[in-house]
Parts: C-alpha cells; sequence; structure tokens
C-alpha cells in the first residue's frame, strides 16, 4: 500500500512540475497603462483640418513603441469630429484623421492587424455648438486610443 501511495504522490509531482513548466513558459501578462485603457487622446486637429501636428507625433511614437515592445497588445484608435459641419463631413474627417494616426503607426512599423479603426464622427449635436467656444470644439476635434491585448 506504501508503494502504491507513493506512486500517487510521483505521479502528482511529476503532473505539477509539467503545469509549472507550462506557466514558466508563458510571458508575463503585461500591464497596460491606465492612461491608454480608455481612448487617451493621441492627437487634437485644427477645424476641417485631418494634417497630423508635429507636436502629437511624440505621443503616437511612445503609442508605437509600447506596441513593438508587447506584441500581445493591438489597439483600438477612435476618431472624433466636432459637431459643426453635416454628419457626412464629420464622418470623412474622423475617418482621415483615424487614416493618419494609423499611418504614422504603420510608419514605425506595427502591422495593420494590430491597429482598429473606429469612426465615431461628432461627438455632441449641431445644437450643442452653438454656444461652444472654439477651444472646447478643438477638444472633440481628435483621434484617441484603447489598447488591450490581442481578441479582448
Amino acid at each position: 500500500q506504501a508503494k502504491a501511495r507513493n506512486a500517487e504522490l510521483t505521479a502528482s509531482l511529476a503532473t505539477l512540475m509539467d503545469e509549472n513548466q507550462t506557466l514558466a513558459s508563458k510571458p508575463a501578462a503585461v500591464a497596460i497603462p491606465a492612461d491608454f485603457r480608455v481612448g487617451k487622446p493621441v492627437a487634437y486637429f485644427s477645424s476641417g483640418s485631418t494634417v497630423l501636428a508635429a507636436k502629437f507625433r511624440p505621443e503616437i511614437r511612445e503609442l508605437g513603441d509600447l506596441l513593438k515592445k508587447n506584441r500581445e497588445l493591438e489597439v483600438t484608435l477612435e476618431g472624433f469630429a466636432d459637431p459643426r459641419g453635416s454628419v457626412e463631413l464629420n464622418k470623412r474627417l474622423a475617418e482621415q484623421r483615424l487614416q493618419a494616426v494609423a499611418a504614422e503607426l504603420r510608419a514605425q512599423g506595427i502591422e495593420s492587424s494590430r491597429v482598429k479603426l473606429v469612426t465615431v464622427g461628432a461627438t455632441a449635436d449641431r445644437d450643442a455648438a452653438r454656444g461652444a467656444r472654439a477651444g472646447e470644439l478643438q477638444l472633440d476635434r481628435k483621434v484617441t486610443a484603447t489598447i488591450s491585448t490581442i481578441g479582448h
């Protein structure tokens, strides 16, 4: 009976060692920076513009560096416009702004498959924008980035 128990314990130990080896071979979970977990603005745009200003390139470079170092991560970019103008115009501006940021990431070597694009368009209705100041409206003309693990 002692031999049977010893064999059982030896088998259990071997199973635990195999499981431990499997866990040790898996990469540790990546800590996603808190500011990238929910829609961090990475670029703002002038009214009617889709040109990415040079002052936002360091922010996008930081995002690209994070993605390069952590191949299990992907980014969802969301493009926005202020509420002035037609729905069609705002969607087009938001889409072109997304493409400008995505192009910067691709230039850094980030695969398109790891960059999801979501066109939001205007974030408020036109009536709400009538009393808004120009600086407030600029905050609506942006691209945000949310990082997640691939497939989540």
